[in-house]
């Protein structure tokens, strides 16, 4: 993993994070979070553009999408006004496939 360089407070759009018309953007330590969580962006796309199940609780939007090879539900959190604002993905332990 390459490291980036960003001033603080920035708000970064991965080169990675960005296909057909959906830019995910996130702060450089969430994205960092997410990576070493082993998720790939591609897994949070796919949960945003066609989610298994949506919830919606104090203001943040959860996506979530089974991941087969995991046995769980990935589970992408954003914004509620704003879905390209993620604010963290992570495997939901609670939630099985």
């Amino acid at each position: 993993m390459q490291e980036v360089n960003l001033p603080k407070n920035s708000r970064p759009t991965p080169e990675s994070a960005y296909v057909k018309g959906l830019s995910v953007c996130s702060t450089r330590i969430r994205w960092l979070a997410v990576q070493r969580r082993g998720i790939k962006m591609e897994w949070i796309k796919a949960a945003i553009l066609a989610p298994d199940e949506t919830e919606v609780r104090d203001g943040k939007q959860s996506y979530l999408k089974c991941q087969q090879a995991r046995g769980k539900m990935l589970r992408v959190v954003t914004r509620a006004d704003d879905p390209c604002h993620v604010i963290t993905a992570y495997f939901d332990r609670r939630m099985p496939c």
